[in-house]
């Protein structure tokens, strides 16, 4: 049983950091690679309506 939670646990982390990630590389690739954002990708929408 713990074992399962431990790895719940570091799943969850994981995410997070991966979230986080992609939160950055979105708003500095609309600010500083306007031209490589996909327009469809939903995390740079305000950037491009």
């Amino acid at each position: 049983m713990m074992k399962k939670k431990k790895e719940e646990e570091k799943e969850k982390e994981e995410e997070e950091e991966e979230e986080e990630r992609n939160e950055t590389e979105a708003w500095t690739s609309a600010f500083v690679r306007p031209k490589l954002v996909i327009p469809g990708d939903r995390s740079v929408l305000p950037y491009f309506p």
